[in-house]
């Protein structure tokens, strides 16, 4: 039996291949909440892709993430073909994993899309997800899918009788589904419902860290596709959660998804030893709490404690508090903000790196709730009139104190900070105060742009282009670009940039490479290398760079230019 129905689909796609790779042109939006615990994996994470089809979802990740060590498998001849086109450096593999195990890894992230539902058999979907669990590396991502189509009427209007022999034999929820794109044919699914779906996450073994439905009723884009999604981890000793960094994660980030509950957002800017933190995570278990930190020996520190005592509710991540607070959230999305003894960065020159300062502080209000609490506390008197001030001059914010300070906050934890400001003999200075119905400061969200592509045309080597070079300079605005150095390779320029914008900075690289079979062409891109963002600032050291090249000699042209914006001030 399950010979004869693998059989049909293997037919179904040598009859209908080429309409079948038109309707998987566009990535699928159920792949959206899959990103920031992708996002969190180690830099050129190990991909398994089961029933990888034409491989547009490497692609999707290739363009999320950057490189990618991909191994793609499918049972379709067809199929393989057209991904082997699109991904020439993939690994991808002519495997029948109704007859066949898959590659045994291991893997940083494994995933199973629109493929469970063609296999035959509850047993053998059961030992397919049982193979995969196993093939998933420490600290790594299994996530599968399962199909509910029987449920809407759309989609059950395409199942056809079996035929008298085989009525009887196949297993409740088997299906034939009618294909009216082109040629006309018939594919076996299985409708998993939630039992079965809740089954095969046991099957895995692994911890399951989240769960999702995509399409289906209210997504107009593919009303035709009810799909249950699930995300599980594996992790080593206690549970090892990988760190988290503003360069890797969505923007904005859907907090949601990646705790895997809508819970109040709580956020701590400069958690340091994590001793706040970590206490308030403890009695906080019905908010998703997020620490933002700089120094990776804190950040270390207190991932370790996160893990031991198993606070899965709690998540770090690496970054600058401005860079955060503009790209991974959205307005009025967080319900409380602490902020404890931060740096006074006493020196004139330091001034542009206090957390206080009227640009932050108004991005800060932009993303609170109405009804939101901001907790600062420091121990220099200085810093809290300047912070005083700056507070009291901002509309969105109440006081919620009777004074523009108090001395102690009953039941809050004493932190390291404040033990060794008492015992030294300073006072401490504790601030509360209460986002309130006014309209937000102007801050709008930032949103990615695509990555900048540039061709052009020169007379000129690489070799000769290389030998003009001397350190670059531009800026527009509160934008600013050096290029430091170049480095010639086999085919191609790397140049070293540092991008400087008002709440991100950038160091990566932009690659001139020779085009293959068109002699004196050349692409000028982002390097992957540091997970670079499309930022204005990259747009404009992409349209820098590219008007230096075409200054350097009167027969270089411009073939296409993809950037935002025409070039730098100066």
């Amino acid at each position: 039996m399950r010979q004869r129905l693998a059989a049909i689909n293997r037919q179904f796609y040598r009859d209908v291949a080429q309409e079948f790779d038109r309707s998987r042109a566009k990535p699928w939006v159920g792949w959206q909440p899959l990103l920031p615990h992708v996002a969190a994996l180690p830099p050129k994470p190990r991909v398994l892709d089961v029933g990888c089809g034409n491989g547009r979802f490497a692609r999707y990740l290739i363009e999320q993430l950057g490189p990618i060590r991909y191994t793609g498998v499918d049972y379709s001849p067809e199929m393989l073909q057209m991904a082997r086109e699109r991904l020439p450096q993939a690994q991808l593999l002519a495997r029948d994993l109704v007859n066949e195990t898959p590659p045994g890894g291991p893997f940083d992230l494994v995933v199973c899309f629109g493929f469970l539902h063609h296999i035959p058999g509850y047993a053998q979907r059961q030992e397919l997800v049982r193979a995969l669990g196993r093939a998933v590396a420490p600290g790594g991502l299994l996530t599968f899918v399962t199909w509910r189509f029987a449920d809407f009427e759309r989609l059950s209007r395409r199942i056809v009788p079996w035929p008298e022999d085989l009525a009887d034999a196949v297993e409740k929820n088997d299906f034939l589904l009618d294909w009216r794109r082109g040629a006309y044919a018939l594919r076996y699914c299985h409708h998993c419902d939630a039992a079965e779906h809740q089954a095969l996450v046991d099957a895995s073994s692994l911890v399951e860290i989240a769960s999702w439905c995509a399409d289906g009723p209210g997504q107009r884009r593919q009303p035709l596709q009810p799909v249950a999604a699930a995300a599980r981890e594996r992790r080593v000793g206690a549970g090892r959660l990988q760190r988290l960094n503003v360069r890797r994660l969505p923007w904005p980030t859907d907090w949601a998804a990646l705790f895997g509950a809508e819970r109040p957002l709580v956020l701590e800017i400069g958690f340091g030893q994590g001793h706040f933190l970590l206490h308030l995570a403890q009695e906080r278990p019905e908010a998703n709490l997020v620490g933002l930190e700089i120094s990776n020996r804190c950040l270390t520190r207190v991932e370790r404690s996160v893990e031991r005592q198993k606070l899965r509710q709690l998540r770090l991540v690496h970054s600058m508090a401005e860079t955060a607070l503009q790209f991974l959230f959205t307005p009025a999305s967080i319900d409380e903000v602490h902020v404890n003894f931060p740096d006074p960065w006493f020196r004139k020159r330091h001034g542009h790196r206090r957390l206080m300062q009227r640009n932050t502080l108004d991005l800060l209000v932009n993303r609170l709730r109405p009804g939101a609490d901001l907790y600062l506390a420091t121990d220099i008197r200085a810093y809290a009139d300047m912070s005083h001030e700056l507070l009291a001059a901002t509309p969105g914010l109440d006081n919620r104190l009777d004074a523009p300070w108090v001395g102690s906050l009953p039941g809050r934890v004493v932190t390291r900070y404040e033990r060794v400001a008492r015992e030294e003999g300073r006072c401490c200075y504790f601030m509360v105060w209460r986002r309130n119905e006014s309209p937000p400061p102007p801050a709008p969200r930032a949103k990615e742009l695509p990555m900048p592509h540039v061709v052009l045309q020169s007379p000129l080597s690489l070799e000769a282009i290389r030998a003009r070079f001397e350190p670059l300079q531009w800026h527009s605005g509160a934008t600013h670009v050096t290029c430091s150095r170049v480095f010639l390779g086999e085919r191609s320029l790397l140049f070293d940039v540092y991008v400087k914008e008002a709440n991100i900075d950038q160091h990566l690289a932009l690659l001139l490479l020779e085009r293959q079979n068109r002699p004196g062409e050349f692409t000028l891109q982002p390097a992957m290398y540091g997970h670079p963002r499309a930022t204005e600032g990259l747009h404009l050291a992409a349209n820098a760079l590219a008007d230096w090249l075409l200054s350097l000699d009167d027969g270089t042209v411009l073939l296409g230019r993809k950037t935002r914006g025409t070039g730098p001030e100066g």
